[in-house]
């Protein structure tokens, strides 16, 4: 009896939830109706009508109340789903691929594609990659495309040539190394390589180290769709990390449009002297923002920040990296942040 009563508790809250999305939609239905003049039917418009900005702003509510819709749907089928819901599911998928076909809706889950359900974000960027086709990941692991991959980043990238040579990157491609790092070509859908990124995976988290596109490429969106590529090989649980120089504004402001949150932080970087091989001037102060896109406890951010630091500076000599004074003022502020700084 007992077994019977959570059954048909459960099968309650299932009935209510399906009755929820049903008359959500026919309200969505009704707006259609109301607003005619809007292209936000199921069935798209034969010819379009040029909108006024106060048309178009109603046209975005409009989809992002279709959106709320089908993130209760998917959250209903993803936590209630069975064998025989199978059918609902795909048909409801069908009409977000068409809707995700679409320039106008595409748009807003671009603009508005952010404070969803993680597992939804996800579900809805596999749709919106697919359908745009606009670029792919391609991982290599040989030294023949690494040359060509460094030559491109440090167009972008190399403000001295001691920094990040070849022979370094060959070290984080080759080694079979605790926290693997991953490079990666970007091509357009014509196979063309148009730019690249490099990646670290320290334990549920995703480095971003760097993401460069090739400059007669720019204002195509490539690098946005790069990022949405990356995180649809992860799952939910997963974040990402990204780090700018803090005077870079133009940087900083293309992660937080593409929902990552930031932290101040002074990075301190070990610099040794050539002649002497020691330490010099105890440390060398680039002001960073470290930028990551997931809720999570200081204490976790902390931890993988600092394994972070410790693997990006790899040396020939046998030295521990924590007796350098600039790994120790970095852990000093992970452990401030970490007692202080509340991560929302």
């Amino acid at each position: 009896s007992t077994i019977l009563f959570f059954v048909s508790k459960k099968r309650e809250r299932e009935k209510e939830t399906y009755n929820y999305i049903d008359d959500k939609f026919n309200e969505y239905l009704q707006i259609c109706m109301d607003k005619s003049f809007l292209d936000i039917f199921d069935i798209e418009d034969a010819e379009k009508v040029e909108l006024n900005p106060l048309q178009k702003k109603e046209e975005k509510i409009a989809f992002s109340y279709l959106i709320s819709i089908f993130e209760r749907v998917y959250i209903f089928y993803d936590e209630h789903g069975r064998k025989s819901d199978i059918d609902q599911l795909e048909n409801w998928t069908k009409t977000i691929r068409e809707y995700m076909n679409r320039e106008n809706f595409r748009r807003t889950w671009i603009e508005n594609g952010y404070g969803w359900d993680a597992g939804f974000i996800l579900f809805m960027d596999k749709i919106f990659l697919r359908t745009k086709n606009k670029i792919e990941l391609a991982e290599f692991n040989n030294e023949t495309d690494l040359a060509i991959w460094h030559n491109e980043y440090q167009k972008h990238f190399i403000l001295d040539k001691n920094n990040d040579k070849i022979d370094q990157l060959k070290y984080y491609l080759t080694n079979n190394l605790k926290y693997s790092y991953k490079y990666y070509f970007i091509n357009n859908s014509n196979g063309k390589a148009i730019g690249g990124m490099l990646i670290q995976e320290i334990k549920n988290a995703v480095v971003i180290l760097y993401l460069f596109i090739n400059k007669n490429e720019r204002r195509k969106e490539y690098a946005s769709y790069a990022l949405k590529t990356l995180k649809t090989k992860y799952d939910v649980k997963t974040y990402f990390l990204a780090e700018v120089e803090y005077r870079n504004e133009k940087h900083k402001s293309f992660w937080l449009n593409n929902s990552f949150s930031v932290i101040d932080f002074k990075y301190y970087t070990p610099e040794t002297n050539e002649e002497t091989g020691e330490e010099e001037m105890a440390v060398n102060v680039n002001d960073l923002l470290i930028l990551f896109n997931f809720p999570l406890k200081p204490s976790k951010l902390c931890k993988v920040i600092k394994i972070y630091f410790q693997t990006s500076f790899v040396r020939n000599e046998e030295i521990n990296i924590n007796s350098y004074t600039s790994i120790k003022q970095n852990e000093k502020q992970l452990t401030a942040m970490e007692k202080f700084v509340k991560v929302k």
